[in-house]
C-alpha cells in the first residue's frame, strides 16, 4: 500500500511539473506549443489538462474578438466624424466673417472633433494592447537596441523642440545602443510600446532647452530603466495617478506640447505591459525639481 501511495504521489508530482513546463511554453510560444492534456498519462490529471486547454483556447479566441471589435468600433465612429467634419466647411463659407461668434463656434466644433478622433484612436490602441497581453508569446527582446532605435526615430522631433536626450549605461554616457545584448522577456511590440510611451511622455513634458536622461543598468535578474526629465514635478499625492487611464495633469507653460491633445493613456499602457511581464514601474519627484520614472523588467533566462 505504501509503495502504491508513493508511486501515485510521484506520478502526480511529475504530471504537475510537466503542466508547469507546458504553461511556460505556451506563455512564451503561444497555443501552438502543445496541450496540457497531452502531457499526462494519469486519468486524475487528464480532466484538469483538458480544462486548461479549453481555457487557453478561450483566451486566444477572446484576444481575436477584442481586436476585431476594436477595428469595427473605430470604423463605426470614424465615419460620422468624417461626415461632420466635411459638413463644417460649407457652413464656414456660408457664415459671414463679420460674425465672429459663429466662426468661433465652428472652431470649437472642429477642436472637439479632433479630440473625439484622438479618443477613438486611443481607445483602439488600448483594446489592441489588451489583446496582445492575452495572445502574443513571450520571447527574449533586446531592450537596449529598441531604446536606441526609438531615440533615433525621435531625433527630428527632439531637434525641433530643442530637447536633448542623454543615454547613460552603468553611469557612462553612451552614443550607441545601451548595453547591447541585454534581453528582457516579453514581445517586441510590448517592449517597444513600453519604451515608446515612456520616452514620448518625457519629451512632451520636457521644457525647450532641457535634457532627458535615459539610464539603463541590470542586476538581481532585472533590467532597470530610468527616464528622468528636469521639469516641474507631479503634485504631491498624484504620483500614482499618472499611471491611471485618461489621467492628464499638464501645465500649459511647462509642457512642450501645450497646444496638442493628450489623452492620458501612454503611461497606463506602459504600466499594464510592465506588470504583465512581471515587472514594476514607479514615478518619483526629483530634488530640487524634475520627475523620474523607473522600470524593472525581468531579464530573459539564458538558454
Amino acid at each position: 500500500m505504501a509503495v502504491v501511495t508513493f508511486s501515485t504521489l510521484f506520478s502526480i508530482r511529475g504530471g504537475l511539473r510537466r503542466f508547469a513546463e507546458r504553461a511556460r511554453r505556451i506563455r512564451e510560444l503561444g497555443p501552438d506549443a502543445g496541450s496540457f492534456s497531452g502531457r499526462t498519462s494519469l486519468s486524475e490529471l487528464a480532466y484538469v489538462g483538458a480544462e486548461f486547454d479549453r481555457m487557453v483556447e478561450a483566451l486566444h479566441r477572446s484576444a481575436a474578438e477584442i481586436r476585431h471589435t476594436a477595428e469595427e468600433n473605430a470604423h463605426a465612429f470614424k465615419t460620422p466624424i468624417a461626415v461632420i467634419r466635411q459638413s463644417l466647411e460649407p457652413l464656414r463659407r456660408a457664415l459671414a466673417e463679420a460674425n465672429p461668434r459663429a466662426q468661433r463656434a465652428i472652431g470649437v466644433v472642429e477642436h472637439s472633433l479632433d479630440r473625439l478622433d484622438g479618443l477613438v484612436a486611443a481607445s483602439r490602441r488600448l483594446d489592441e494592447a489588451t489583446a496582445d497581453l492575452l495572445a502574443k508569446p513571450r520571447v527574449p527582446v533586446d531592450l537596449g537596441k529598441i531604446i536606441g532605435a526609438l531615440i533615433q526615430i525621435q531625433s527630428a522631433v527632439l531637434a525641433s523642440r530643442d530637447v536633448t536626450i542623454i543615454l547613460a549605461s552603468r553611469d557612462l554616457m553612451m552614443s550607441a545602443d545601451l548595453i547591447p545584448g541585454l534581453f528582457v522577456l516579453g514581445t517586441e511590440e510590448m517592449i517597444e510600446s513600453i519604451a515608446e510611451n515612456l520616452i514620448d511622455n518625457a519629451v512632451s513634458f520636457a521644457p525647450p532647452g532641457s535634457e532627458i536622461l535615459v539610464h539603463l543598468t541590470h542586476g538581481d535578474s532585472f533590467a532597470h530603466l530610468t527616464c528622468r526629465i528636469r521639469a516641474r514635478g507631479v503634485p504631491i499625492g498624484q504620483l500614482e495617478r499618472i499611471f491611471d487611464r485618461y489621467y492628464v495633469e499638464r501645465d500649459a507653460e511647462a509642457s512642450n506640447e501645450a497646444g496638442q491633445n493628450h489623452f492620458g493613456i501612454g503611461l497606463s499602457i506602459a504600466r499594464r505591459h510592465v506588470e504583465a511581464i512581471g515587472g514594476t514601474i514607479e514615478a518619483q519627484n526629483r530634488t530640487p525639481h524634475g520627475l523620474a520614472v523607473h522600470l524593472r523588467l525581468p531579464l530573459a533566462p539564458v538558454r
